[in-house]
């Protein structure tokens, strides 16, 4: 006799309702918006609560908010801005680590959080391309650029930077031994500063939707 074993595929639920009891009419835009007022320690104790908010009080962009409203002076990306936070909280480095073992769920879905996501690892190369349809030009006068050019059809000027000496010493490699200690304001409404070298760091670690940028105020005339 032979017996059929029939397969059954079960839905997953969306734990949605369960997680966040009444809160599940708030949009998630307005859930961040308020996990954004609480500090470290209070949104250490909330993502206990549930598994909705356990992810809420874990995303990335949260924490780079938190940081850099906690952080005063000089700050040192370690890799992640939860970790960098809990860093500034001098919590010591087994818990850190500890910490950063995240948990995972079905269930779940914020198309809030997945765009996101996707903005902060997506990358560039298919938004812009150069095909060649537009002209180039080298050694072009003014007369000329004006003549044929100006107001009337796009025109790309080549080798104007060939022979600038900083497209050869104005690399990381070169720029790190020399700088690296030099402590530059970052690009934050708040009062904060990195060395060349952590921000080179940070450069190469990030995936912020809004990344840091180097600040210089200072004034050379």
């Amino acid at each position: 006799m032979e017996i059929l074993h029939q397969s059954h595929t079960f839905p997953i639920r969306d734990r949605r309702a369960d997680s966040l009891g009444d809160f599940k009419y708030i949009p998630d835009e307005i859930i961040c918006t308020i996990l954004d007022c609480l500090n470290p320690l209070d949104l250490a104790r909330l993502a206990c609560v549930s598994s909705f908010m356990y992810i809420f009080c874990n995303e990335e962009p949260l924490w780079m908010s938190v940081c850099l409203k906690k952080a005063s002076g000089h700050i040192q990306y370690k890799g992640s801005w939860q970790k960098t936070t809990l860093h500034l909280e001098n919590l010591p480095n087994e818990y850190i680590e500890f910490y950063r073992k995240p948990l995972q769920f079905d269930g779940f879905s914020s198309p809030f959080l997945y765009r996101r996501l996707y903005r902060c690892h997506t990358t560039l190369d298919g938004f812009s391309f150069d095909d060649g349809n537009v002209e180039r030009k080298n050694d072009i006068s003014a007369e000329q650029f004006h003549r044929e050019y100006d107001g009337i059809k796009p025109v790309l000027l080549n080798g104007l930077a060939d022979t600038w000496p900083a497209r050869k010493t104005w690399t990381i490699d070169q720029l790190v031994p020399k700088y690296g200690d030099t402590t530059f304001n970052i690009s934050s409404s708040l009062k904060v500063s990195m060395t060349f070298k952590d921000y080179v760091s940070y450069m190469k670690q990030q995936h912020d939707e809004d990344p840091l940028y180097i600040f210089d105020d200072k004034d050379y005339n």
